[in-house]
């Protein structure tokens, strides 16, 4: 799988130098997830008002797969098949204001909806952000991450990865073949 990174310098435009700061680490799946309409699921955040492609962390001792059919099911109630590696990115960045950086690496991969098992589970803290599952068709997707008001450091590295998987995702003709 190609690995793809982004620093702050391609997030801002800087080197934000890590004055001895530590690092948290973290190793995550996302997904784009495509129904049997042709509609790609995202992830609105109410309280940022911004969307993500499907994902999460992945957990002690579980593999990248595992995780990621786990993360399906919880953020949009789906199973899934015909999953795709797409490519991934290492988000290396830092808060001027926090006293650690952020390591985060990112498996991203292209899936179909295999069946609906149940309404989405969101965890503690997507409910404390007011996170809610909506589909939409492929570009209208991509435009609500490409023109979402970047409220957070975070949110500007979430969508260049995002919109980088896209990309990927259409260079392989995995967006191509709505049924």
């Amino acid at each position: 799988m190609q690995l793809y990174t982004i620093t702050d310098k391609e997030a801002w435009g800087r080197e934000v130098s890590p004055d001895g700061r530590d690092f948290e680490y973290r190793a995550s799946v996302r997904l784009i997830l495509r129904n049997s309409q042709g509609k790609i699921a995202l992830i609105f955040n109410g309280k940022d008002e911004s969307y993500a492609i499907v994902g999460g962390g992945i957990e002690l001792n579980e593999d990248t797969k595992t995780a990621l059919k786990r993360e399906a099911i919880e953020e949009t109630g789906c199973a899934i098949k015909n999953i795709k590696e797409l490519i991934s990115v290492l988000e290396v960045r830092y808060k001027a204001e926090a006293t650690k950086g952020k390591v985060q690496l990112n498996h991203i991969f292209f899936a179909e909806v295999d069946q609906v098992v149940g309404p989405p589970s969101f965890d503690k803290n997507e409910l404390l952000t007011k996170s809610e599952l909506l589909w939409y068709e492929i570009n209208n997707a991509k435009n609500k991450i490409k023109n979402m008001k970047i409220n957070h450091d975070y949110m500007k590295f979430s969508q260049i990865r995002d919109l980088k998987a896209f990309e990927i995702a259409e260079e392989n003709g995995y967006l191509a073949n709505v049924y």
